[in-house]
């Protein structure tokens, strides 16, 4: 699978996608649990890229161990601001919500809702928002996530209780405006209000992985519009270089403190 670094693991980063991979529910293969993974360069064989004993984090396989392998492309210096642990929570999750907001032509003054957003990408979506000066807003279901909302810059919030609660949420925030972007992490008549909700020239990004439209059916249901579906796997698989770019990017942007790490427990 041509690896050519050998990562002494520090930090394993575990998200729900990891869960559903676990329980076999995730909609195609992830590989062995975990990918995210921050450590030391035990051993390199591509030294324009990697020297050995670099801190770095990004993608490894199978990094649930001492020792793991990965491809030199896919790791990038760890930001000395952040510890492994808290570099280990932001690959997956803030590489996913660059390439949504970049696919959806996010920008100044964008109305855009996250779905879920107390979760990880919805919280790393709130504060991508902040910084692009877009009007986010989210959803979410128990009352307790409610008020997390409140602490992340999102703007307003709507139930997730049922689909007549998202409805008359999200028109009651909206007014007589509509949707720029939707990030969905939904699925069945849930997608469906959130279509609803997008106006002409707007972008459905769908960044879960159960459950998802066709394009034809997309395409149907709202002509005016975009859909994508972000799955990095493949893609970092098929453009590696591609991928260093945006971890690159990450490791700027917390440099420059214009994002942080997400909130995580950690097991030793």
């Amino acid at each position: 699978a041509d690896f050519d670094v050998l990562l002494s693991v520090r930090a394993v980063g575990l998200d729900f996608c990891d869960v559903l991979n676990v329980l076999g529910e995730y909609a195609g293969d992830l590989g062995p649990p975990g990918s995210d993974a921050a450590g030391v360069v035990a051993k390199t064989t591509d030294t324009a890229l990697q020297k050995t004993g670099n801190a770095v984090f990004g993608f490894a396989n199978a990094p649930l161990a001492t020792m793991a392998c990965a491809k030199s492309p896919l790791v990038v210096l760890k930001p000395i601001a952040l510890t492994f642990e808290e570099a280990s929570t932001l690959p997956a999750v803030w590489t996913t919500v660059h390439v949504a907001m970049e696919r959806a032509g996010a920008s100044k003054g964008s109305a855009i809702l996250v779905h879920a957003s107390a979760g990880t990408v919805g919280r790393q979506a709130a504060e991508y928002g902040q910084w692009l000066g877009s009007s986010t807003m989210g959803s979410a279901g128990q009352p307790h996530k409610h008020r997390q909302l409140r602490g992340i810059s999102i703007e307003g919030a709507c139930s997730l209780r049922d689909t007549s609660a998202l409805a008359v949420g999200a028109s009651s925030l909206l007014g007589a405006a509509r949707l720029d972007v939707v990030l969905n992490s939904l699925s069945l008549n849930f997608t469906a209000v959130s279509v609803a909700l997008l106006g002409q020239g707007s972008a459905f990004l769908e960044v879960g992985p159960q459950a998802m439209w066709t394009m034809a059916r997309y395409t149907a249901s709202s002509p005016l519009s975009s859909y994508s579906a972000v799955g990095l796997t493949a893609d970092m698989a098929r453009a590696p270089m591609w991928m260093q770019g945006l971890l690159t990017l990450l490791a700027q942007r917390v440099d420059s403190a214009i994002l942080t790490r997400l909130p995580f427990g950690s097991f030793d």
